[in-house]
């Protein structure tokens, strides 16, 4: 039978047909016959047939006819032309522009805010709206995958050598996880062993498209859906004006401070600077300790330059309800010249944040900012004391100790590394240690005085010295006159620092690490925190004694020029550490606190003064270098004046990097090599807090590469179509495939005992193909001979 094949696009009124009478093809003309296709309906009928939605164009159909009435007409099995083919091609540009639009915000990275755009406090329903985007986005491309897998099943089993007979349901069963373990999908891989050159794409193409479409939709849903967190969002290197040794210097002495700071002038550089605010804002908490309490906080905000500072703090006591396993007290806190240079460099981040012509005030709120230091030190202070009667302590300790008349118990705290719950049966051991006249004097008066009296030594433990302590408490109506031996043990530990934005201001909190990985903004490293021996990561310093009295200054203006540490206080000679005593309740007050808390105060006390004055040893200490494109510099005392700022090349570098939305910064400083090699480095990490769309993170990026072999199947497809301007819309639904089969003859030879089910995988593995038989399409199953083979289908013409 010789057919002759013409076009259909766009002479549609001219459509090939065979004569009922002989069977040989004619050509009649449609041009008023119901059910003449135009350009557009077939294209509509392509599209919306792709997307199950056929019911759509038979009401259209039907509104069509006069009689409402569709009838059967024949139809065009396989088209050939560039119209068709694209119009087949169409089903895939929308779930391709969205993949193309979640990769680009989430490769790119944007930055929306702390909530999602529209009205405030609906963000819970905003996200069941993109859930429900994200579901028509995973409908939409598991229809382009059905169109793709059953593209190629119909150009197999219509055009070129035929399929398993299985592979015809894999159109219909591959978004199943269930397809994997059926019987077709093994027919197709028992055909791959056999015949790999013939049927291997297919099986591959199978398995692929199936976990396409089992994986795309939660690949969408994870894309679609902007994550709150803390993002990456610039920061910058500087420098601070002093070497790393001198900054962490283990070497703690007097040599460099001021007469004056014998007074209390009020002067911040001094070590003993804000020490009121310790002892009314944080001290006098002592005196309110009842059973079981938790009255102490566990930071204090402590004055600094352009922003605060947090203090850390652990105190004991066994009338606390959370004290029992800390085997000292502690306290840290940051170093002055540090938090402010953070703080100056934050402020400079958010200049640089909303000046419109670098960031468009992409972030606009610097509440949900935090500024961090990942890498850097602090001192921190471990106070452990023995307490004893001042009557009969020469009695008590040579009993206890076995000292001589002239030697003081102090605790050694070096052979820690780690003290925690799990061994908290262990305790320190006690050395004597041979105290000096003054220090002996002191104790021997200790019943008689009026006063408190501080006296500052050595204690020998380890390697190097730590601070020794002698105090003693005046008696009162509660109990005798006690004496209190101390140890401090100073150390520079490890840290994270970070600044957020507090109410008009910022504070500034350094976390001590405790060797993780990752940087944990959390009290539990230092509430754990011993001290450490076993590396050179947190190295003990050594404080001269001489240091410490000016922690302790005279609070009447006196004009010796006598150092501190060399004077004797007298009863009306009232200091700074008695009235931080007198705060914490120890000594002329109403109602002191209880003889058993006595011991923890005075190791709060003296670790708070002790930690206050190491933090201010680089008080003086500002930046080094100058703001990049800034002529007026930026000065540690005046930069506050934002007048003396123009947004120049530094705002730039404040910003994320090479035009990214979310990243961190560069270097907005100009430093020669020699001022860097006089200058310690530090990088500041811009975070703000919010909802965003970024690639960061496994699951985002394996979303992503999900996506893209998803789109790289469907512009393979898409240019194979469009070049070979093959396309078919027929057999992709089951009535369609079966009413082929009741329309094709001789089948019921192979499928014997098959009318309930199928249970042998030989039936699956029958060669299967679409062919011409008798002036129709037919479904042959199994290989035919040489004497019965049919042709194959005709592309562009009509059949019945």
């Amino acid at each position: 039978m010789n057919h002759r094949q013409v076009k259909t696009w766009p002479y549609f009124d001219r459509i090939p047909s065979v004569d009922p009478e002989d069977g040989r093809p004619t050509l009649l003309n449609h041009e008023h016959s119901f059910g003449q296709k135009s350009d557009f309906r077939t294209i509509t009928q392509r599209v919306l047939r792709a997307l199950g939605l056929d019911l759509l164009y038979y009401l259209w159909l039907r509104r069509e006819n006069p009689d409402k009435s569709v009838p059967e007409e024949k139809k065009i099995a396989v088209r050939k032309d560039w119209k068709t083919a694209t119009s087949a091609s169409l089903i895939h540009a929308l779930p391709v522009a969205v993949v193309v639009v979640l990769g680009f915000l989430n490769l790119k990275g944007f930055y929306i805010g702390s909530e999602l755009p529209g009205p405030s406090g609906q963000d819970d329903a905003k996200f069941i709206g993109l859930q429900f985007a994200a579901k028509f986005h995973e409908l939409l491309m598991n229809a382009s995958l059905g169109a793709v897998f059953f593209s190629y099943i119909r150009h197999k089993i219509a055009v070129t050598d035929g399929v398993p007979f299985g592979a015809l349901s894999a159109g219909f069963r591959f978004k199943e996880i269930s397809f994997i373990w059926s019987m077709e999908f093994w027919s197709l891989v028992s055909a791959l062993v056999q015949e790999f050159k013939r049927h291997g794409f297919l099986v591959i193409l199978s398995f692929v498209c199936t976990a396409l479409s089992l994986s795309t939709g939660p690949s969408s849903a994870t894309l679609v859906r902007p994550r709150l967190q803390d993002w990456a969002a610039g920061g910058t290197d500087f420098w601070i004006d002093l070497p790393a040794e001198d900054l962490w210097s283990t070497n703690v002495s007097s040599l460099h401070i001021p007469i004056s700071c014998t007074t209390d002038t009020g002067d911040a550089s001094c070590p003993y600077g804000d020490w009121q605010n310790i002892a009314q804002g944080y001290l006098s908490y002592w005196q309110d300790v009842q059973p079981k309490d938790w009255p102490f906080p566990s930071s204090y905000a402590m004055p600094g330059l352009k922003s605060t500072r947090h203090l850390l703090a652990n105190n004991r006591s066994p009338l606390l309800y959370y004290s029992p396993s800390f085997p000292f007290t502690t306290a840290t806190l940051p170093s002055y010249s540090l938090a402010y240079a953070l703080s100056e460099a934050s402020r400079l981040w958010y200049l640089a944040a909303v000046d419109k012509s670098t960031t468009k005030r992409r972030f606009w709120s610097q509440n949900h900012v935090l500024y961090n230091v990942l890498k850097t030190q602090q001192p921190a202070v471990h106070a452990r004391c023995i307490g004893y009667n001042a009557t009969n302590y020469v009695s008590y300790l040579d009993a206890q100790y076995n000292g001589g008349p002239d030697e003081i118990p102090f605790y050694d705290l070096s052979s820690l590394d780690v003290y925690s719950q799990s061994n908290g049966s262990h305790d320190f051991n006690a050395y004597n240690n041979v105290m000096d006249e003054k220090a002996l004097s002191a104790m021997q008066m200790a019943n008689t005085s009026l006063v408190p009296q501080t006296i500052w030594t050595h204690v020998d433990q380890g390697p190097l010295n730590a601070l020794g302590t002698i105090v003693t408490i005046p008696s009162n109506d509660l109990y005798q006159a006690k004496i209190y031996s101390c140890t401090l043990d100073a150390r520079i530990v490890p840290s994270v620092m970070q600044v957020n934005y507090k109410i008009d201001h910022l504070l500034v909190t350094g976390y001590p690490q405790n060797g993780s990985t990752q940087p944990e903004y959390s009290m539990w490293p230092f509430q754990e925190m011993g001290t450490y021996v076993s590396d050179n990561t947190s190295p003990q310093l050594a404080i001269d004694p001489n240091w410490a009295y000016y922690l302790d200054p005279l609070l009447k203006p006196d004009n010796s020029s006598t150092p501190r540490y060399s004077m004797n206080i007298t009863s009306d000679t009232p200091t700074a550490l008695q009235s931080m005593m007198q705060s914490a309740g120890l000594w002329n007050v109403s109602q002191p606190i209880d003889e058993q808390n006595a011991l923890f105060a005075v190791e709060t006390v003296l670790s708070l003064a002790v930690v206050n004055g190491l933090a201010r040893r680089d008080y003086n200490i500002g930046f080094a270098g100058s703001l990049k494109g800034n002529p007026d510099g930026l000065d540690r005392l005046t930069s506050a004046d934002n007048h003396t700022l123009f947004c120049g090349d530094w705002c730039k570098e404040f910003m994320p990097r090479a035009g990214h939305v979310l990243g961190y910064g560069g270097n907005a400083f100009n430093l020669s090599s020699a001022a860097r090699a006089k200058s310690t480095k530090f990088t500041m990490q811009a975070n703000i807090n919010g909802y965003a769309y970024s690639a960061r993170g496994s699951t985002p990026r394996f979303s992503l590469v999900v996506l893209l072999f998803y789109t790289l199947i469907v512009l393979f497809h898409v240019a194979y179509t469009l070049r070979s301007q093959e396309s078919s819309s027929s057999w992709d639904t089951i009535s369609e495939l079966v009413a082929l089969a009741m329309r094709s003859k001789d089948t019921h030879k192979v499928f014997d005992n098959t009318g309930a089910g199928i249970v042998s995988m030989k039936l699956f593995k029958q060669h299967t193909q679409v062919v011409e038989r008798d002036g129709r399409l037919q479904l042959a199953v199994g290989h035919a001979s040489e004497s019965e083979r049919y042709s194959t289908v005709k592309t562009n013409w009509l059949y019945g």
